[in-house]
């Protein structure tokens, strides 16, 4: 009878009303300007795309706003599954085949995984897909422009194209 009343009491105190948990995407860097390359070179830099929430998420493969162009993303497989508070990283990588400025946007959605009870789906109500957005940019250099100090940042970039140790990403150093 103890039981009884102790499992009564238990279910009693449950808050029906208690959202269940959710998953979360984040990506970092949101924003990434991946270094400038003449055309036929290319960059590439590390991204993770996260789920800080408290229920795992399918991941469906990145959908590109508009035209991919000279960017990819590679390293994972897809569609991959993402557990509560996982991450998973990759590569996006920009190879321009022409000289210019571009930018593309990748989108991220994940779903709960289906759950399966007793031959056929859970009556529990539907919940919504989260999604995140990855920006890309980069710069396709022109060839003929020089680097005149040899600090692999050629002048239309390198904002003092007379001291290698002034580029884009050195550590700045005050006077």
């Amino acid at each position: 009878m103890r039981v009884i009343i102790l499992a009564l009491a238990v279910l009693l105190t449950a808050c029906p009303d208690s959202e269940p948990p959710t998953g979360e995407l984040v990506v970092t860097p949101a924003d990434l300007a991946l270094d400038p390359v003449v055309p036929g070179d290319a960059s590439e830099a590390v991204v993770v795309l996260s789920n800080p929430g408290g229920a795992a998420l399918d991941v469906a493969a990145p959908l590109s706003g508009g035209d991919a162009g000279p960017f990819s993303l590679t390293g994972v497989q897809w569609p991959l599954a993402l557990p509560a508070g996982g991450s998973v990283t990759f590569t996006a990588r920009f190879e321009p085949g022409d000289v210019g400025d571009f930018e593309s946007t990748w989108s991220f959605v994940g779903t709960p995984p289906s759950i399966v009870t007793g031959g056929g789906p859970s009556a529990a109500a539907p919940v919504e897909p989260v999604s995140v957005v990855l920006t890309l940019s980069g710069q396709g250099l022109d060839p003929a422009l020089p680097d005149g100090d040899g600090d692999g940042y050629r002048v239309d970039v390198d904002c003092n194209d007379e001291n290698p140790s002034i580029h884009p990403g050195a550590p700045e150093s005050c006077d």
